[in-house]
């Protein structure tokens, strides 16, 4: 599940990078979704925070991990920051020593082969003790392989919603 997206008109209304800012609403809709998913992974993605002066990041990796998730993505920069400076991928590292039994991938400022070297050692702390993940820019989700999931097969009327 997203809950990172920045975009006004729909933090504004409460939803997308504002939702971890309300820790008991996220953890109701995360709890939720894994309880339904069945077998399916539950993944969830979110900033850092609203903006400096309100970083949700910890909490939020803290209640996916206690919910059920199977995995985080961390965007590392805040919704106020939308797409602009730098990712802060120091955040990524330190999401990683607070969320110890799920994988926590992260993104920002991947654009090439060496963009996604320098993260990982970044958020690992060193050279090759990280994975990375590939993602688009129309599509933000980690692609995680099908071989390090057991993916159930979904019939095409399934509701994923």
């Amino acid at each position: 599940m997203n809950f990172g997206c920045p975009v006004r008109k729909v933090t504004r209304k409460g939803g997308g990078s504002a939702i971890p800012a309300k820790p008991r609403l996220l953890a109701d809709i995360v709890r939720a979704a894994v309880q339904n998913a069945g077998e399916i992974p539950v993944t969830i993605k979110f900033r850092m925070g609203i903006d400096d002066s309100l970083l949700t990041y910890e909490d939020a990796g803290r209640i996916a991990e206690d919910e059920g998730c199977a995995a985080v993505a961390l965007h590392a920069r805040t919704a106020a920051q939308l797409y602009d400076g730098e990712a802060q991928w120091d955040a990524i590292a330190n999401l990683k020593q607070r969320v110890r039994t799920i994988p926590v991938l992260g993104n920002g400022d991947i654009w090439e082969a060496h963009d996604a070297l320098r993260s990982a050692e970044a958020a690992s702390g060193g050279p090759g003790s990280s994975e990375i993940w590939r993602t688009s820019s129309k599509d933000e989700s980690p692609r995680i392989p099908r071989a390090s999931v057991k993916w159930p097969r979904l019939r095409s009327s399934t509701p994923l919603c």
